[in-house]
């Protein structure tokens, strides 16, 4: 009699606990995934936060925590994780009542991109470990992983020739009558405009700068267009971090640039374009909008947009494209007049020809090799 009453009384605490998971098991449950950052530069390391929290006075034994993760984004300790097109993360947790959980989990950012974690798997038992209980609550998670400046040493030389450009405009147009600040000398600078005082004042040489009576301004005309039949990634990822590059070296010299593009925002998946701006914030602001371009969409023909974004007389142009299609070149013959100065920039590689059919002193091609990527 008494095994009876045990029984009996074993099925009653069953089926109640069973009830009771059934309606309350994900009652004050939370399962936070985010980012320690919100943007780092790719080859860094950041750390993906993982925090759990059961805010109620049911125990959950057992919870299984699922999500997806983007392959570049490479888990550094390999456990409870597998491999396809994307890392699948699994980690198991055992939770008291109002208990928190947080667990950091290290990984290496190995390519650019816009990365989003938008949903979490969660999936629990009751106490005698029996059923599935499971939901999948949104998740907000994201990281902008930005271009690193090219390690491309050759891009000095075409930026020096760019940069005597945009200096032999500065001298026909800057107004020696209005002041705009100070700046640290650079060795193309005239004695004439040094700041005598202010040198003194520091201990460093220091020169006066003037506003333009025409504004300078240099357009980076980004063709993403593949270079024939095989994809080679390689070049254009290389040709966004020369493109970056050029922007913040301009900037520094506080030339207003901009870039256009034909590579597609992963988010609202139009043309990637950076009006032009100057200073440190503008730099990011670039950083941040390539990082969204994704390759994988389709690219309109850049032929096109040079013929929109390349009629002005006002701006120096800076073409970079691996691409040498005939339309291309037909538009970069006519856009080779501009009167502030067209350059091409084309990164290659052993497959690649070259092709171009500019003056040499308009056109440079950039070797990029295995041993040269970031």
């Amino acid at each position: 009699m008494p095994l009876l009453y045990a029984a009996i009384g074993a099925a009653l605490l069953y089926i109640l606990q069973e009830k009771l998971y059934r309606k309350f098991w994900d009652l004050g449950l939370d399962a936070n995934i985010k980012f320690a950052e919100t943007a780092v530069k790719e080859g860094d390391s950041c750390v993906l936060q993982e925090v759990v929290s059961n805010q109620k006075w049911l125990p959950l034994p057992l919870l299984h925590v699922k999500f997806q993760l983007h392959r570049k984004l490479v888990f550094l300790e390999e456990e409870n994780i597998s491999q396809s097109d994307l890392y699948y993360k699994h980690d198991v947790f055992s939770l008291l009542p109002y208990q928190r959980i947080t667990r950091n989990i290290k990984i290496q950012c190995t390519g650019r991109g816009y990365y989003e974690i938008t949903s979490v798997s969660l999936v629990s038992t009751n106490l005698f470990f029996a059923g599935s209980l499971a939901c999948n609550p949104e998740c907000g998670a994201y990281l902008y992983v930005y271009p690193v400046k090219s390690s491309l040493a050759a891009l000095k030389i075409p930026f020096r020739k760019m940069m005597g450009t945009v200096l032999t405009d500065r001298r026909l147009y800057e107004d020696p009558f209005e002041f705009r600040g100070i700046r640290p000398y650079q060795s193309y600078d005239s004695m004439k405009d040094i700041n005598w005082k202010a040198s003194a004042k520091t201990g460093e040489w220091k020169v006066n700068q003037h506003h333009d009576t025409s504004s300078q301004e240099v357009r980076i005309l980004l063709n993403l267009e593949d270079c024939g039949v095989r994809v080679h990634e390689d070049l254009q990822e290389e040709s966004i971090r020369i493109a970056y590059t050029l922007l913040e070296w301009f900037v520094k010299q506080g030339v207003e640039t901009g870039i256009y593009s034909n590579g597609r925002d992963i988010l609202t998946r139009m043309p990637v374009e950076v009006p032009k701006g100057a200073g440190g914030p503008h730099a990011e602001t670039a950083a941040r909008a390539l990082a969204r371009l994704d390759l994988r969409q389709k690219k309109d023909a850049f032929s096109g947009i040079l013929s929109e974004t390349g009629n002005s007389g006002d701006a120096l142009l800076v073409l970079v494209s691996s691409n040498q299609g005939k339309d291309l070149q037909r538009e970069a013959d006519r856009l080779s007049r501009n009167p502030r100065g067209f350059y091409w920039i084309a990164p290659v590689n052993e497959e690649i020809p070259r092709e171009i059919s500019l003056p040499a002193e308009n056109c440079f091609y950039l070797e990029v090799n295995a041993n040269e990527k970031n």
